[in-house]
């Protein structure tokens, strides 16, 4: 008689008790075809690092090849004419330019290997969804509970009597 959960409140425990059950149900359904993948991930890192990695082969390589055939075909023209030195120096400074860019390339490649590899792990982790599931339980049995009216007129009378004896 001195209060307890209101219908409202008991309406909102049941909802919120089906909703995580809910998420409970679907995360573990969705680990079935989400784990293999992330495992996967975890263990191998991205499919395409080798793109990054291989510096005659990789992608780096195959969009400077061009460039290159375009570089060594335009100074084939000028023969001997061209001052001593200046060809190799310039096929040089080519292929410094391509090392920073490789270089450049590489880096950016084992960075985002890493981070695929932490993000795999993360989302492998069912904790991501119990733990949304378990917040909503909390917050329910944190909310306040109901007064009865009784409880404030059996209190006022009872503490009336108290005061008098």
């Amino acid at each position: 008689m001195c209060g307890g959960p209101s219908r409202q409140q008991k309406d909102a425990a049941k909802s919120q008790s089906d909703l995580s059950k809910y998420l409970v149900g679907s995360g573990k359904a969705q680990d079935a075809f989400k784990i293999p993948y992330l495992k996967s991930r975890v263990e191998g890192g991205l499919p395409f690092l080798k793109e990054y990695t291989d510096y005659s082969g990789g992608s780096l390589a195959r969009s400077l090849a061009p460039q290159q055939a375009q570089l060594n075909s335009r100074l084939n023209r000028f023969g001997s004419a061209l001052p001593s030195g200046f060809k190799e120096q310039t096929l040089a400074d080519f292929d410094t330019r391509r090392g920073r860019a490789f270089d450049d390339q590489l880096l950016q490649g084992l960075l985002l290997d890493e981070e695929a590899r932490a993000r795999a792990a993360g989302l492998a982790n069912p904790l991501g969804y119990l733990t949304g599931a378990q917040q909503g339980n909390a917050s329910i049995l944190q909310m306040p509970q109901a007064n009865s009216p009784w409880g404030g007129i059996l209190g006022g009378a009872l503490s009336g009597l108290i005061g008098l004896a």
